[in-house]
């Protein structure tokens, strides 16, 4: 068994079976991310099974000042058999040594209630807040939005390029994810994730479908990217409508927030959320990031791995 099999093995038995139960998962998000492979630690135990993982992933973030390094903080796990061990400090103490030689000035992601409490309690990781979550019903006609179903042959063709070309543009104020071609191209591509770009004239929005606990098929945004020259915010009314119509789903979910665009709707309340998500951060160099003025433009959840 490969280090990919036994690291899916664990997190499939802890985290989520759906999305690591396909082997092509870690071998896409760890091994093909075009910003460098996932930086990993593990514990095996004497039999050579995998009791505890942590990884964190390369990425690029923006500032006032130009691009940046940065780490998205990811997957941990830990075998009931191993807790109560420190293997997390264990495994955290390696890997923050390592992911700030990268050059990255810190790291943010999101977390569940249960590693909230750990890692700003004990670990001293700042803590941004729970991310946003609204429902919406279609309140304007998709007119001008055409919807495009991502796949390989999409991802490798030249439309995909001009389409993806100087999403950068948008002004900042404080940090932000950093979308090249590249990266959007290698973000899309994960494996049976059933994304739909849907293309206007002021933006470029990535969707995908999901039920909630209700059974209720849900068309999910997780991303809207301003295109170069949009006059700013965008309006997303035809975008939520076109996200529905491609997931043939009566209503839309959007979590997060984006400094240049709104998705209006009723707030999800926490019973609903299948785990609440708090959006995190640590700052491995103080005077490059200072913990206590970190915020973050935007964050949706193609900005994460939750979809």
């Amino acid at each position: 068994m490969n280090d990919y099999a036994k690291t899916s093995a664990l997190l499939a038995e802890h985290l989520d079976r759906r999305r690591f139960g396909d082997s092509r998962y870690l071998e896409w998000f760890y091994g093909s991310n075009p910003c460098g492979a996932a930086i990993e630690e593990h514990v095996d135990d004497e039999h050579g099974r995998r009791v505890a993982h942590y990884a964190v992933v390369p990425t690029v973030y923006r500032t006032p000042t130009g691009t940046v390094p940065f780490i998205f903080t990811s997957n941990v796990a830990t075998d009931p058999s191993a807790r109560r061990k420190g293997l997390f400090r264990e495994m955290a103490d390696r890997v923050y040594p390592r992911a700030a030689a990268t050059g990255a000035p810190g790291l943010a992601g999101h977390a569940n209630d249960a590693s909230t409490a750990v890692i700003v309690g004990k670990f001293g990781w700042g803590l941004i807040g729970p991310m946003p979550v609204v429902a919406t019903v279609p309140a304007a006609p998709p007119r001008g939005v055409r919807d495009v179903r991502v796949d390989d042959t999409f991802l490798a063709s030249d439309e995909f390029s001009e389409l993806a070309a100087g999403l950068d543009w948008v002004p900042v104020r404080d940090w932000v994810q950093s979308w090249s071609a590249e990266r959007l191209r290698w973000r899309l591509a994960r494996p049976d994730a059933g994304y739909v770009l849907h293309v206007g004239a002021d933006a470029l929005v990535v969707s995908t479908r999901d039920h909630g606990p209700l059974r209720i098929p849900a068309a999910v945004v997780v991303k809207i990217l301003p295109r170069p020259g949009a006059h700013l915010p965008i309006r997303t009314a035809r975008y939520v409508a076109a996200a529905c119509r491609a997931h043939r789903a009566p209503v839309c979910v959007y979590a997060g927030w984006n400094a240049h665009a709104r998705v209006r709707g009723i707030a999800v309340p926490m019973r609903f959320r299948p785990s609440p998500m708090n959006v995190v951060y640590k700052s491995f160099d103080e005077e490059r990031m200072p913990s206590d003025i970190f915020r973050i433009d935007t964050f949706e959840f193609l900005d994460g791995d939750a979809y």
